[in-house]
């Protein structure tokens, strides 16, 4: 049993904001169909294709949102840390998870039954506009990527990729780079030998310093301008 399950939805610090519109009852009563899970890393949270029975709220941890298609190409379209939630896409549509997703590091994950975060959208029309907005976020973001891949250069990419995990993931120009290439070459649409290459050429040209697994952005201005014009 994990500390969120000792207090519950009303008094839980790793809730979205989002969640901030429910009554006190609400969130009992969603506290009372809810259930967490530990994962290690690298294990999967649910599978592309297979049915949508929960929202699954962060408690801590990391993971990657992966579209695969029928071949071995595969997509990262974002990565999620607490406070976030997600809902497969299929929550109104047709019940099924349209990506994967799976952890980064060692996670704890809360998870909603779906049929009464329904029935809460329903009930509740504050959190029903709040749940909308979000949705329409994480989609604008997603679009973005897509085009971002289709349109950028390679340098462009990786930069606004650099960008992202600095900004959005890490809050800080100074951060661990404890990711493979392979999935910085999936949050990309690069190839492993890419990434190093734009990689080497940035630590060269001094806009980040890459040294023992850590990464600092030296020059942040010149690489949002890359990232822009790529």
């Amino acid at each position: 049993m994990s500390c969120c399950d000792d207090i519950g939805c009303l008094n839980c610090d790793y809730k979205s904001s989002i969640f901030n519109s429910l009554t006190e009852s609400q969130l009992k009563y969603m506290s009372e169909n809810r259930y967490t899970v530990d994962y290690k890393n690298g294990e999967l949270i649910y599978k592309q294709g297979t049915k949508s029975t929960h929202v699954i709220s962060f408690v801590s941890g990391l993971a990657q949102v992966v579209h695969s298609d029928n071949g071995s190409n595969s997509l990262v379209l974002r990565l999620i840390k607490p406070p976030e939630f997600i809902t497969g896409l299929g929550v109104f549509f047709d019940d099924f998870h349209h990506y994967s997703v799976s952890t980064l590091k060692q996670s704890r994950v809360c998870f909603i039954n779906i049929s009464v975060f329904q029935e809460l959208l329903e009930e509740n029309k504050e959190f029903l506009r709040a749940f909308i907005g979000e949705q329409n976020k994480n989609h604008i973001s997603t679009l973005n990527k897509l085009i971002s891949r289709n349109q950028k250069n390679r340098e462009g990419r990786l930069a606004e990729n650099i960008l992202y995990l600095a900004n959005d993931i890490y809050e800080s120009q100074n951060f661990k780079f404890e990711f493979s290439k392979q999935l910085i070459a999936d949050m990309t649409g690069m190839t492993r030998v890419s990434v190093f290459s734009v990689l080497k050429s940035f630590h060269k040209d001094g806009l980040i310093d890459l040294s023992n697994g850590d990464l600092k952005i030296l020059e942040p201005d010149r690489l949002k301008e890359i990232s822009l014009l790529g």
